[in-house]
């Protein structure tokens, strides 16, 4: 059987994977360009920096499994066609998966979780990831090339940008684990984000025998950065934190149930009702350690957007429900700051009345989808 699509096994999102593909694949050929393989035909037709091909499949699949791949697709001449197919159709690339053992088949196991991390774990793990991605090029462009035969100080460079963004003295690779227990995490957090700032993807790369090192260039930030909240995401989801690192590079809490997914469906949807009052609400209520006066205006911004639909509503809901929407926010000082109101609730009703406007919002939504396409029929 030749090579197959569906033998690779993913470690990075599908998206960016196909999107790095593209980029580098759509490029225009150039003569003499470099072939890790030695004079010969082009590895991939179109491809400027044939090593650029490799790089990918190398970080981009389980261990060495995307380069072994690639070298019998090469040997098969099937190369061209294969990567085609996956510019083409990303959903073909399946995502590594753990295998079940011995254990797990005998009991009946149908999928194993990873240990959970401690704080302490996930405060190691976080460094492990920060120094391997900086052994690997990313923060290069940031901090300029780690060489013997260049005056640059990239570790000099790092402390000094990572202490100025911080504003406190830091460490390049950064000392996660020089706090105290009460602080750690606190100020790995804040490494996190930082991080997140200077990262970029190398997309080549020339190796150095005398220093026996690689040097990288043509950097994509946008990669590198989904590289990087991918992995960091992946040490957060097996800790007992909610954080997660959103698009934009900020911590914001999550759920860690289905709410998480309605949230992301509606902040990424530009035809939202109000998108950016909807995401201003949403990244109030969602920051780390949002203060009970941050969520309650983000609540009175998820009433507003109901407010100027409220018409609609009245006429889609069950009579009666439309006004109980409102009369929750106005009886519970939440909207206004009368007399009359009861201004001593839990902080849990607050969060209560955001998911379910949060829904509400969601199924404004569906409904003015449903009025455009009646009206544009």
């Amino acid at each position: 059987m030749g090579v197959r699509i569906e033998d690779l096994q993913l470690v990075w999102p599908r998206d960016l994977f196909a999107s790095e593909l593209r980029d580098i694949t759509s490029a225009r050929p150039v003569p003499g360009s470099f072939n890790p393989l030695g004079p010969g035909p082009s590895l991939v037709r179109g491809v400027t920096n044939e090593d650029s091909v490799r790089l990918l499949f190398e970080e981009a699949f389980y261990a060495d499994t995307g380069v072994q791949w690639l070298n019998t697709a090469l040997a098969d001449g099937t190369v061209d066609a294969l990567t085609a197919q996956i510019a083409a159709d990303p959903l073909r690339v399946p995502v590594y998966a753990r295998p079940l053992l011995y254990r797990d088949r005998v009991a009946g196991v149908t999928t194993r979780e990873r240990p959970n991390l401690t704080d302490t774990a996930l405060v190691e793990a976080t460094s492990k990831l920060i120094t391997e991605l900086d052994q690997a090029g990313y923060f290069d462009l940031a901090f300029g090339e780690d060489c013997v035969d260049t005056e640059n100080d990239h570790a000099g460079r790092g402390r000094e940008a990572l202490s100025d963004l911080m504003a406190s003295n830091e460490q390049w690779p950064p000392e996660l684990d020089a706090y105290g227990l009460g602080e750690h995490l606190d100020h790995a957090y804040t490494v996190i984000e930082a991080a997140h700032h200077f990262v970029a993807r190398p997309r080549k790369r020339s190796y150095h025998s005398y220093g026996g090192e690689w040097h990288y260039d043509d950097f994509d930030r946008r990669a590198g950065q989904g590289v990087f909240r991918w992995r960091m995401n992946g040490l957060l989801e097996r800790s007992n934190s909610l954080l997660r690192l959103d698009s934009s590079g900020v911590l914001k809490e999550t759920t860690g149930d289905p709410r998480d997914e309605l949230v992301e469906s509606l902040v990424h949807d530009a035809e939202a009702p109000s998108p950016d009052a909807l995401s201003h609400a949403i990244e109030q209520f969602r920051r780390r350690g949002a203060t009970r006066v941050e969520k309650r205006t983000a609540v009175v911004a998820l009433a507003g957007i109901l407010e100027e639909h409220r018409d609609l509503l009245k006429e889609e809901m069950l009579q009666g429900d439309e006004g109980a929407l409102f009369q929750i926010a106005n009886k519970f000082a939440i909207r206004h700051q009368r007399a009359d109101q009861q201004p001593n609730y839990a902080d849990a009703y607050l969060d209560w009345v955001f998911w379910w406007y949060l829904a509400t919002v969601d199924l404004l939504r569906q409904l003015l989808a449903r009025s455009s396409a009646a009206h544009g029929s």
